[in-house]
């Protein structure tokens, strides 16, 4: 699963092109089957579901997994699933 942002930074005279990655590799014969789409999927929202079960978010509505509280367990518990975020960066200056 990727991502990519394009940020205007308002204190800079620079444009920032960041991709960010969710990586899975193969599991299958190894205790945990899926395709890699799935997993990146389905892994992410299963730990977002117990962490409201177990009182960790108890934000209401729909909430965007901006804050540092609700994305940094949920990172953690997918690097312990084989699920990994690689992110780059580039910077352009702005004309």
């Amino acid at each position: 699963m990727a991502h990519e942002l394009v940020i205007d930074w308002p204190n800079k005279k620079q444009r920032e092109k960041r991709n960010v990655s969710l990586v899975a590799y193969g599991k299958v014969g190894q205790g945990k089957s899926g395709l890699a789409m799935s997993r990146t999927v389905g892994i992410p929202a299963a730990i977002a579901a117990k962490m409201i079960l177990d009182g960790e978010i108890t934000d209401k509505g729909i909430v965007l997994p901006l804050q540092r509280n609700i994305y940094k367990p949920i990172l953690e518990n997918l690097k312990i699933e084989g699920i990994e975020a690689q992110e780059t960066s580039r910077y352009f200056d702005l004309p």
